[in-house]
């Protein structure tokens, strides 16, 4: 990634930050609602976050949104809700171009999504799992911040904290709205934080019902060859 100017990004944020007026920073009705939709997943690898999205198309379902890297090579996952309700989610489409993944699990109600990419400036709150230590995870935390930048690819530059575990989780705007989902942070640049698009998640919801189709018509055919 191009890390030129980052300097003078991060000093824009710090300066946003202060600028903004008391009540913009009150997040804690749109929290209440939104972390019902976020979900804790657990892989045979590790661990992430995801979140309820609808899919609309020749039905209307919800399903949950996470990270590619989340899921890695899976077909079955753990999906824990805000409550600690457990469920077993299947993997239907997994694109590690865009670090995407879709996962069939109706256990959530779903966020809704912003109808394009945040302005620089704007404010931004990522909800997820981060770990604590080895096998502890803080289900639910909130941390906010700006936007810094939106860079190639449409990759969204944030400073809202992202931490192991809050890869697949999402990144909202002051509405409660879906701008991104977080995926990336470097290490040894703190603040530099990094959510792939809405843009792009909405992109792939019709590649997600053509994968869906396709593995219920393979189904079909394996049980009609077994009578």
């Amino acid at each position: 990634m191009n890390f030129l100017n980052t300097s003078r990004v991060l000093l824009a944020s710090v300066l946003l930050t202060a600028a903004l007026p008391a009540q913009d920073g009150d997040f804690s009705r749109q929290y209440r609602r939104a972390v019902k939709s976020v979900v804790t997943i657990y892989t045979s690898k590790g661990s992430g976050s995801g979140f309820g999205v609808a899919m609309h198309g020749s039905d209307v379902t919800t399903v949950i949104a996470t990270n590619a890297h989340v899921v890695g090579t899976d077909q079955y996952v753990s999906v824990v809700t805000s409550d600690r309700s457990k469920f077993s989610g299947k993997v239907i489409a997994r694109y590690a171009d865009t670090d995407i993944a879709f996962i069939e699990c109706s256990c959530v109600p779903s966020l809704p999504l912003a109808g394009g990419f945040p302005d620089i400036g704007s404010r931004a709150y990522v909800i997820g799992s981060p770990g604590l230590s080895p096998g502890v995870l803080a289900s639910g935390t909130l941390t906010s911040g700006v936007v810094g930048n939106i860079l190639v690819g449409g990759i969204i530059q944030v400073d809202a904290s992202i931490n192991y575990g809050n890869s697949g989780g999402p990144v909202l705007n002051s509405r409660g709205e879906v701008i991104g989902m977080a995926s990336a942070f470097a290490q040894d640049k703190p603040g530099l934080n990094f959510a792939v698009s809405v843009v792009s998640i909405q992109g792939l919801i019709p590649d997600y019902w053509t994968e869906l189709n396709r593995q219920i018509e393979r189904n079909r055919r394996v049980l009609s060859y077994q009578k």
